[in-house]
Order: structure tokens, then C-alpha cells, then sequence
């Protein structure tokens, strides 16, 4: 028989698969397709703590935990857009995926590597395919500073084959709790108009495989959840900027930690 504790499981995964249904045929944007869902229901933070699918699209740095993973994600905004969507595949250190948006597709491809530099330094580099057929590269780093505590950079657009946009840099911090019961971050990412758009979110664990999140950036309120059955991961995220319609994200990943494990014992 199943629990109370099951029964709700299947509930939120049948409400999340649902909406993912619901995204297709609707708009995306790619710049929530460069996040993590998890970062994107922690407003958009995360670059000092990303997870399996963090690691190529957020933070290449968080590659230098081998895992293998492959995840499938959808974004919505209105019924009249056309839909995006996201493929990334994990496979140790290396990483891919797959970006596209709209009816006639604007397609991105990234290719990702991590690599421990000692036993508190992480780093990783990225390289980005555009669909104007320019390409750039980002580079990242996280550093474990206690068991809890991290801080994390990312340069992005650092060396471009033709012109893709403006180089931008995001900063952040973590704070762990006790067994990653809990997990706090804080971003600041910078502009072209050389100001700082700071982005925080909370992430808690209610069960082994249950995890809520919520929080703020300059210009969204956002919300997730998370749900673990065996070796697959469910997310969903929603994003509410004011004077639009709010943004919706699914995604189903097979393999690889719920989250970012620390580093080997300080």
C-alpha cells in the first residue's frame, strides 16, 4: 500500500509532469535555458554551489565532481509562443547540451570541462556554439572555503570568435547547513551597463527526497520544488516578473547527486 508520504509524491510529479505537457508549443527564453532549474527557484543563484546540470549550464567549475546524469528540460511563457527546450548529458568531467527556442529554432550548443585544481579549488571551462554561428567561451571557479562555506566566479563571453554579446561576471556564496539540510545562496552578476544585479535563494530539504526552494533577483520572484524516485530527479520552477506572464520549467534527469557535494574533508 502506498503511504501518505508516496501519495504525495505522485501527486507532485503528476502536477509537474503536466505542466511540462503544457509547455510545449509555448514560449522559452534563453536565458532561463542557461540556468539550472534549481537555480532558477533559487532566483536565479547558484554559481558557488551548482548541481549535476548547474555544472554545464551554470558553472562549468562544479564539473570537477564526475557524475553521470542526462536531463531533458522544458520552459513555457504564454500559449502564443512557441516552445524551448533543453538536452544536457553529463558524463564524468565532460558535459553537453543542447538549447533551442522558438518556431524556426535559435539553437545553442555547449560544450563543458571541470577539473580539480587542489583539494579546496575547482575550475572548469566552457565553450558556447551561438545560433548566429559565433561562438564563446566562459571560465569558472569554485572554492571550498569551509565545509560550509563556498564562494564561485564565472566570466562568461570571455573570448568570442565574433561578436555574441557583451563579457558579463558573476560572484557568489554559499552557505551549507548540516548534511546540505538546507542551502543559502547569494549572486552578483554584472551588466553592460556596468551596474550589479544580485540574486539570493533558500533551498530546503524536507525528506530525504523532498526539497523546496524560493527566492528573489531584481527584477522576478521565483519558486521550485524538487522530487527524487530512485535515480530520477523531477523539478519544477516558476518565475514571476512584474507586468509579464510567469515562467514555467520542468525538467526529468536520470543519474547524478540531487546537488554538489562539498569537497574531500578540509
Amino acid at each position: 500500500m502506498f503511504t501518505l508520504k508516496y501519495k504525495c509524491q505522485w501527486v507532485a510529479i503528476l502536477v509537474m509532469v503536466g505542466l511540462m505537457a503544457l509547455s510545449q508549443g509555448v514560449g522559452a527564453s534563453m536565458g532561463v535555458l542557461l540556468r539550472s532549474i534549481r537555480s532558477v527557484g533559487m532566483g536565479g543563484a547558484g554559481v558557488a554551489h551548482p548541481d549535476a546540470i548547474g555544472a554545464v549550464v551554470n558553472n562549468p567549475a562544479g564539473l570537477a565532481h564526475p557524475v553521470t546524469s542526462t536531463e531533458w528540460a522544458s520552459h513555457s511563457l504564454t500559449p502564443d509562443f512557441e516552445g524551448g527546450n533543453r538536452t544536457v548529458v553529463r558524463l564524468g568531467s565532460l558535459g553537453y547540451a543542447n538549447l533551442s527556442v522558438g518556431a524556426l529554432p535559435q539553437q545553442s550548443v555547449i560544450w563543458a570541462y571541470g577539473r580539480r585544481g587542489s583539494r579546496w579549488l575547482d575550475w572548469g571551462v566552457r565553450a558556447q556554439q551561438w545560433h548566429n554561428g559565433g561562438w564563446s567561451t566562459d571560465f569558472g571557479v569554485v572554492a571550498h572555503v569551509s565545509p560550509h562555506f563556498q564562494w564561485g566566479a564565472v566570466i562568461s563571453k570571455w573570448i568570442q570568435s565574433q561578436p555574441v554579446g557583451p563579457s558579463t561576471g558573476q560572484v557568489g556564496l554559499a552557505w551549507v547547513g548540516d548534511n546540505q539540510e538546507w542551502v543559502w545562496v547569494l549572486d552578483g552578476e554584472s551588466t553592460p551597463e556596468q551596474t550589479w544585479h544580485l540574486s539570493t535563494g533558500l533551498e530546503w530539504q524536507l525528506a530525504s527526497d523532498w526539497w523546496i526552494r524560493g527566492g528573489v533577483n531584481a527584477s522576478a520572484w521565483t519558486a521550485g520544488m524538487g522530487v527524487l524516485l530512485g535515480v530520477v530527479m523531477v523539478d519544477y520552477a516558476v518565475q514571476k516578473e512584474p507586468h509579464l506572464p510567469h515562467q514555467h520549467v520542468v525538467s526529468i534527469r536520470w543519474g547524478g547527486a540531487p546537488i554538489m557535494t562539498s569537497s574531500e574533508p578540509f
